[in-house]
């Protein structure tokens, strides 16, 4: 079963990133009816749900509600990615209790910086990010910043100051180099997406992956049955064998990835 669920429950999005293909999807909101029955259809599997696609989560007016329900279920544990500028002190005031990790994605230490990759407000994402690390010292708060050409100058002062606020919550990432962007052949190796990430799309629709942004490999859709019988079913496993032996060129999707996941991979959104 899978382990981490990824629910994208908005395709809205508040920035306007360079490197996000965000702007060319249209802008759809998961009903009401679909996302709670999910949460509904998972609950008791000790689940850590990530309800985050690639939209911004609390762009989403939904968000505090659904993640008070979500942990109705003291197996669930809440994983939310965002880039900080939504997250208003009313927002980490009621929301501090049930969400376990939140990452902040801060994609430079100068404003110019700053304002070049995400396209929102750098001082007011900056407090929000600071007022979560003193205001909830029981959520796992990271602070992130990609690893973007002409950072590296700037990029010990974002992690000096980060972790002189809380110890160890700040690092760096490598920027994502998505399927079918630049790749022209398969790079056979094996995929741990696959493994115990399942990838729910605002219109229902079940991923092998998160950047699976057209399409490509659809396993099925939580309108026509629940994400439980989907990940249990034949086209899954069919995959899952495919991308445990390394034959990603089998696959629509994953013959035009070069995605390479060592020992010290780290999951996310």
């Amino acid at each position: 079963m899978f382990k981490y669920l990824q629910i994208e429950t908005t395709t809205y999005c508040n920035a306007v990133c360079w490197f996000c293909p965000n702007s060319e999807i249209a802008t759809i909101r998961m009903t009401d009816k679909m996302l709670y029955g999910i949460v509904d259809s998972t609950r008791g599997l000790n689940v850590v749900y990530r309800p985050v696609g690639l939209g911004e989560p609390f762009g989403d007016s939904r968000m505090v509600t659904l993640c008070k329900y979500i942990k109705e279920d003291s197996t669930a544990k809440i994983e939310i990615h965002t880039n900080g500028e939504l997250v208003t002190e009313k927002v980490i005031e009621n929301v501090k209790d049930y969400v376990d990790v939140i990452r902040f994605s801060i994609d430079g230490f100068k404003k110019e910086t700053f304002d070049e990759s995400r396209g929102i407000d750098f001082a007011t994402v900056n407090a929000n990010a600071k007022s979560f690390l003193e205001n909830a010292p029981d959520v796992d708060v990271q602070v992130r910043m990609i690893n973007l050409p002409g950072t590296e100058d700037e990029q010990q002062d974002f992690l000096d100051y980060w972790n002189g606020i809380r110890e160890g919550c700040a690092l760096i990432t490598e920027l994502y180099n998505h399927p079918w962007e630049t790749q022209t052949e398969s790079l056979n190796l094996p995929c741990k997406k696959v493994y115990d990430e399942a990838f729910i799309y605002a219109k229902g629709s079940v991923h092998l992956c998160p950047w699976d942004f057209y399409s490509k490999s659809v396993i099925g859709n939580v309108n026509d049955d629940s994400i439980v019988n989907i990940w249990n079913g034949h086209l899954y496993n069919k995959y899952r064998k495919l991308l445990a032996e390394g034959n990603r060129d089998q696959i629509e999707l994953c013959s035009r990835c070069d995605a390479v996941f060592s020992d010290t991979y780290k999951r996310y959104i």
